[in-house]
C-alpha cells in the first residue's frame, strides 16, 4: 500500500542515480545479503548497505527518491573527507524498484510486505527499519546513527558524566579480557535497542570505572530526567539484561503522548494506565496513582502510564484504539495495540493491588483481544453501558431496536401487500 494523500504539490521528477545504486535481483544478493551476513569473525564488513525498496506508482516512493539520492550524496563526501572514521562501517545506499519484474517482485515480498517505501539498513546478521521522516537530513543522519559501534568504550570520569546528558545511556562495568562473553552479550542487546538509546562500557581500573560504584560486574543507567532504575538482580543472560534495560528505560509513571505511544506499545509488558480528565481535580488522583505506582513496580512486572483525556489527540488515539476506556476516572491495562482488559468497576485507586492487577489480567470478560469474539463483547459491553449510563441512554437502547423492528414489519408488510394485489390482478386476468 501506499497513501498518495498528504501531497499538495506533484512528486519531483525521478532522479539520475549518482550516488545510490540501483539493484537487480542478482546485485541484490551480491552487494547486500553477503557483504551484511558474510563478514568473516574480527572483521568489519565494507560497508553497511541501506536500501529502499520502492515501487513506481507510489507518490510516496517519487518524493523520497530525490531525497535519498541527496543523502547518498551527503554520506558519501562525508566519507571521502574523512569524518565517518570512527563507524565500524559507513553506510552505502541502495535502491530496488520492486515493480520492475517478476523476480524482483518475489525478493521484495521477503523484506517489505505490502507497504512502500520500506527503507532498512542490513548489518551483523540483522534488519533494522528506517520509520522517520523521508527527508535528505534524516536518511544521511539515521545511516551514520544505525551505523554506529554497538557499544563504545569510556576511559575518563569526564565522559562518564557526559554520555547522559542528552537521553538515556547504559552502561556496562566489566573486564574487557577477563569477561569478555559479557560484552558480547551486552553487544546483542544494545542491538535491540539500537534506534533510541546508547550503551558503553567501562573498565573497572579506569578513571570511569573508579567513578562508577560497585564491583564489576555490573549495569548501570546514566541520564534520563525522571527515571528511578531498579538494580540489576541475577545472571547476567542477554534475557535478563534486555528485560533490565527495557523496564528502567521508563519513568516510574509515563505520561502518554504522541512521543511515547510507540515505547509503550512495543514494550511487551503490561501497561497499567490511569485515565483522567486533565482537570485541578484530577491532579489528586493522578499524584495517588504515581504513589501506589511507585510501590508496585519494584516487582518489574508493570509499566505504569497516566491518560490525559484533556489531550484532543491523545484522547483521539485512545478512543480508537481502546473504546472501552475513553470514559474518566479509568484504570485500564494494555499490552501492544491490539490486547488490553478493562472493567468499569475498576477505578478505585484502592484496587490497585497486585492481588487486583492479577485478576483483571485473568479476567476472560475483560480481556479484549481483537478476535471476533471480543468484537462481539466490546459491543455487547457498549450497548449495555450506555442502557445503564442514564434514562436518555435506556431509552435510546430501546427505541433504537423497536424502530429498526418496526421499519423490517413495514418492509415486510409493503412486500405482501405486493404480492397480495399481484394476485389480485392475475385472478382478475383469468376471469
Amino acid at each position: 500500500t501506499c497513501d498518495a494523500s498528504g501531497f499538495d504539490h506533484p512528486p519531483p521528477p525521478r532522479p539520475v542515480f549518482e550516488y545510490a545504486t540501483e539493484l537487480t535481483p542478482d546485485s541484490f544478493v551480491e552487494l547486500v545479503q553477503e557483504v551484511a551476513n558474510n563478514t568473516e569473525n574480527g572483521k568489519s564488513a565494507e560497508y553497511f548497505p541501506l536500501v529502499m525498496f520502492h515501487v513506481s506508482w507510489c507518490n510516496h516512493c517519487k518524493h523520497a527518491l530525490p531525497e535519498f539520492e541527496e543523502a547518498a550524496k551527503t554520506v558519501e563526501e562525508a566519507r571521502k573527507a574523512g569524518q565517518l572514521a570512527h563507524l565500524p562501517s559507513p553506510p552505502k545506499f541502495f535502491l530496488v524498484e520492486c515493480d520492475s519484474g517478476p523476480a524482483i517482485k518475489q525478493l521484495c515480498e521477503g523484506y517489505t510486505g505490502t507497504n512502500f517505501p520500506a527503507i532498512k539498513l542490513f548489518r551483523d546478521h540483522r534488519a533494522f527499519r528506517f520509520n522517520r521522516p523521508r527527508t535528505s537530513r534524516t536518511f544521511a543522519w539515521w545511516a551514520m546513527h544505525a551505523s554506529r559501534p554497538m557499544i563504545s568504550l569510556l576511559e575518563s570520569a569526564k565522559h562518564l558524566d557526559q554520555v547522559g546528558e542528552h537521553g538515556v545511556a547504559f552502561v556496562m562495568k566489566a573486564d574487557m579480557k577477563k569477561q569478555r562473553h559479557l560484552l558480547e552479550v551486552w553487544g546483542e542487546v544494545a542491538f535491540d535497542f539500537l534506534e533510541d538509546y546508547n550503551f558503553y562500557v567501562v573498565e573497572p581500573q579506569s578513571e570511569a570505572g573508579k567513578r562508577l560504584p560497585g564491583s564489576a560486574p555490573l549495569v548501570s543507567i546514566k541520564g534520563g530526567s525522571g527515571l528511578d532504575p531498579l538494580p540489576f538482580v541475577g545472571d547476567m543472560t542477554r534475557e535478563s539484561l534486555k528485560a533490565w534495560a527495557n523496564f528502567n528505560r521508563f519513568e516510574p509513571v509515563t505520561a502518554f503522548s504522541q512521543w511515547a505511544i510507540g515505547d509503550l506499545l512495543g514494550c511487551n509488558l503490561p501497561v497499567v494506565t490511569f485515565v483522567h480528565s486533565g482537570t485541578t481535580d484530577s491532579a489528586e488522583a493522578v499524584a495517588a496513582f504515581g504513589d501506589i505506582a511507585k510501590d508496585l513496580r519494584t516487582s518489574a512486572e508493570y509499566i505504569f502510564a497516566t491518560v490525559n483525556m484533556s489531550d484532543d489527540d491523545t484522547k483521539g488515539y485512545v478512543s480508537r484504539t481502546f473504546p472501552l476506556v475513553s470514559a474518566a476516572p479509568r484504570i485500564f491495562v494494555f499490552n501492544g495495540d491490539k490486547l488490553y482488559w478493562e472493567d468499569p468497576s475498576f477505578v478505585d485507586l484502592k484496587s490497585l493491588t497486585h492481588e487486583g492487577l492479577s485478576s483483571l489480567l485473568a479476567s476472560d470478560e475483560a480481556r479484549q483481544d481483537g478476535s471476533w469474539f471480543a468484537l462481539f463483547k466490546e459491543k455487547r459491553k457498549m450497548i449495555a453501558r450506555l442502557a445503564t449510563s442514564s434514562f436518555l441512554g435506556a431509552a435510546i437502547v430501546i427505541a433504537v431496536p423497536s424502530l429498526a423492528a418496526s421499519c423490517c414489519w413495514l418492509c415486510i408488510s409493503e412486500l405482501m401487500r405486493g404480492d397480495d394485489l399481484e394476485d389480485e390482478n392475475a385472478v382478475k386476468k383469468e376471469d
